[in-house]
């Protein structure tokens, strides 16, 4: 087999449907798709030894610079109808590999942003199956530029707060299972299926405003919202936030010469107080 470049990789994605019309998910820059085995070997007394077959487990990476293509994949982190989309994610390299990973649930998903830095997402999933083949697809091609950091909005209760970088965190608690209940061939160490748990949101920021922010307020306010945008006059996408509270640390940081003084801030939200569109 030939040695293998990033100029050969690729990785789609669409809907975990019977013919999918697969996507691109914006400018891929990092990630992996991973299959591992939970082979361990048992020890016991006079120096006897025994190998045990413990679960099988898929899951994945991908780290994205946000183009037009990236809304719509990202979006599937969030229960817009009460339930996690399933995916079928496809990665390999054009020459030969191909994997795809089928009913994966996407169980986080960071975006991030600065000035003067592309917006990223990253997402993790779990997956049910994996199918390897040694064909080899294709690339699906962007159909838009990154977003620019000069087209970004953001704003805390509607009021701008000179914001230099963010992260955008959602953790969806995605656990794989299997049981004893009696197996076909071939699937005995497979994953049965895939459960959600709770929805975290969280928000973080560094801004050169200070924030009107008590931290020993009797009652922490949650009803705090927060809106990241880019626009680049055609493509764009909006993180709606509602509902949030301010948590954690607010670090008052000391610089040198005519280094900017950049506040911390923090937020925790409740499940949906976060939109994607």
């Amino acid at each position: 087999m030939a040695v293998k470049t990033g100029a050969l990789q690729f990785f789609k994605w669409d809907e975990d449907i019977a013919e999918p019309s697969y996507n691109a998910g914006g400018l891929l820059l990092a990630g992996e798709m991973v299959a591992e085995s939970a082979l361990d070997m048992r020890y016991g007394v006079q120096n006897q030894a025994s190998p045990f077959a413990g679960p099988v487990r898929y899951s994945g990476r991908a780290e994205f610079g946000i183009t037009a293509d990236t809304k719509a994949l990202i979006a599937c982190a969030l229960r817009g109808a009460g339930a996690l989309t399933a995916l079928k994610l496809y990665g390999g390299c054009t020459a030969d590999i191909d994997i795809l990973h089928a009913s994966a649930l996407l169980n986080r998903l960071v975006v991030s942003g600065g000035v003067d830095q592309e917006p990223r997402a990253t997402i993790e999933w779990l997956a049910l199956t994996e199918t390897q083949a040694a064909a080899g697809s294709t690339v699906v091609a962007l159909t838009s530029d990154l977003l620019p950091f000069g087209g970004a909005s953001l704003s805390v209760d509607t009021a701008p707060v000179k914001a230099q970088n963010f992260e955008i965190t959602v953790e969806n608690g995605v656990q794989a299972y299997t049981s004893l209940d009696a197996k076909e061939e071939d699937e005995m160490r497979l994953p049965q299926g895939l459960t959600v748990g709770m929805e975290k949101v969280s928000l973080r920021m560094g801004c050169l405003e200070m924030q009107t922010w008590d931290v020993g307020e009797d009652v922490p306010l949650q009803d705090i919202a927060a809106l990241i945008s880019y626009d680049d006059g055609t493509n764009d996408i909006t993180f709606t936030f509602t509902g949030l509270s301010r948590r954690g640390a607010r670090p008052f940081p000391f610089v040198t010469e005519s280094g900017l003084v950049i506040w911390q801030y923090e937020f925790m939200g409740p499940a949906g107080a976060l939109v994607i569109a």
